[in-house]
């Protein structure tokens, strides 16, 4: 009995060991991620791409977090692609870096880059959400080419609702007007007349025309000075469906479907598409979907909304109208029963599946922020901090999610440690080359714009840090 327990422990030790070793060099670059050696980490990282199977996506995603950091962009890009080909399932990953600098660069696409969001696009097993993304991506890189055919096409394949009657506006003072009843819901004809903010008589009206890129935005039609506005939008259905409603938004949000409200979102965000996602119920004949977006803390009010099927892709067989047309009232209660995101959602299962690794706390961080859920964001970066709390990266990321909350005093916190603790990364550098340029120290400006050159090469920010200061020298010299 004895001797069969021991053959059974070492049997079971056996099988760890390969396990655990399977992931070693990529675990080893972690933790040199982590504790700021970052050519280390690189050497660990290129090594597990190379040599562990079960390691290689992850490895090529955290080298492109790597190359971020240090400010190579075509390289990130360049490497992400190989990862995009390596991975059985990249999706949640492209969502969750798709609003990092290496994917968005200021200059215009490149033919390589254009090349590579077209080709994925047509990924026939890529979630309907990031479809309509690179749709929108793929129409604003036509529209800076002034090939606006181009642009149209690639914007009409997002799938967004784009017919739509205003109404507005009406106070919202700190948000006080969000639950208030101004009569949107119940007088949604066109002789319909309500008291507007400054007691004016308004009505519902159709614009003329709204942004190209399916971004329904009010400051075409209102100023933006605390306010809340209404969007109504008629849909015809030959039957009777459910569909999934998603909805993006700059502003606090409510959502009626033939009059029974669906979404209530008090806090406003500079959110995504499709972020906000709901199952309804289409009556056979039209519809009525009204929005109410409101405006008082950020400088945004706009909406996009979709309706798809459960994979994001968007209903064929439906029309729509934004003039007014009679429709069957619902009697369902009031609800607010919001859908996971599918990028969310997959992250949150990974993190109880592996809590060890650091990609999985770092991708669902950069989702919520994108999303402008920076308490969800700061919270899950500061349990990763508690696990490397010398890491620069980490602490880079929760100054964004400090900036994103308006909480001035620990974001500068956050870049502090990084100058006092990682002297020598891009984002220090960076920072103490802005404070000389502010203070107008343009010799030890110049010294450090070498010294950033020197050791990360040079970039678009290089450039443009010699532009400032050649005209900042300029200037002092006249």
């Amino acid at each position: 009995m004895f001797l069969k327990k021991n053959i059974f422990i070492c049997l079971i030790t056996c099988l760890a060991i390969p396990a655990f070793a399977a992931r070693d060099n990529y675990n080893k670059g972690w933790k040199e991620f982590n504790d700021n050696n970052r050519t280390k980490a690189r050497e660990y990282f290129e090594s597990a791409a190379k040599t562990e199977p079960e390691s290689k996506s992850e490895a090529l995603l955290s080298l492109v977090l790597l190359d971020w950091f240090e400010s190579k962009d075509k390289d990130a890009f360049k490497r992400f692609q190989e990862f995009y080909q390596s991975c059985d399932n990249p999706y949640p990953y492209l969502y969750a870096v798709s609003s990092l600098p290496f994917m968005n660069p200021r200059q215009v696409l490149s033919d390589s880059e254009i090349a590579f969001f077209e080709k994925i696009v047509n990924d026939t097993k890529m979630h309907g959400t990031l479809k309509a993304m690179l749709h929108q991506k793929i129409g604003e890189y036509y529209m800076s080419c002034n090939d606006f055919i181009k642009s149209k096409k690639a914007f009409e394949q997002m799938g967004a609702i784009t017919q739509w009657q205003v109404l507005g506006s009406f106070d919202n003072i700190s948000g006080s007007g969000f639950d208030k009843n101004w009569g949107a819901v119940e007088k949604g004809t066109p002789g319909s007349k309500f008291k507007n903010k400054v007691d004016a008589e308004i009505s519902w009206y159709t614009p003329l025309a709204n942004k190209p890129d399916n971004w329904f935005a009010f400051d075409y039609y209102f100023p933006l000075d605390n306010i809340i506005v209404y969007a109504q939008s008629f849909v015809q259905s030959p039957d009777n469906r459910e569909v999934i409603m998603r909805t993006g938004t700059s502003g606090s949000l409510k959502i009626w479907v033939n009059d029974a409200q669906v979404s209530d979102i008090q806090e406003e965000r500079n959110c995504d598409l499709d972020i906000y996602s709901y199952k309804i119920k289409l009556n056979k004949g039209t519809n009525r979907i009204l929005v109410q977006i409101g405006q008082s803390e950020i400088s945004s009010a706009n909406f996009l909304m979709r309706l798809t099927d459960v994979d994001g892709t968007p209903i064929s067989g439906l029309t729509y109208s934004a003039n007014y047309s009679e429709y069957s009232k619902s009697n369902a209660k009031a609800s607010n029963d919001q859908l996971p995101f599918f990028a969310e959602a997959f992250f949150q299962e990974k993190i109880k599946k592996d809590p060890d690794n650091f990609l999985n706390y770092i991708s669902l961080g950069e989702i919520f922020l994108r999303n402008d859920k920076s308490y969800e964001g700061i919270t899950i970066l500061k349990t990763a901090e508690r696990m490397a709390p010398k890491s620069s990266y980490i602490s880079y990321r929760l100054s964004e999610g400090y900036l994103r909350a308006q909480n001035q005093t620990n974001y500068s916190r956050e870049i502090e440690n990084i100058k006092q603790n990682d002297a020598e990364s891009y984002i220090a550098l960076s920072s103490l080359y802005n404070e000389a340029m502010e203070t107008e120290k343009y010799t030890e400006a110049e010294s450090i714009a070498k010294k950033i050159k020197s050791l990360y090469g040079e970039n678009y920010e290089s450039d443009m840090r010699d532009v400032n200061l050649l005209d900042a020298q300029k200037k002092t010299d006249e």
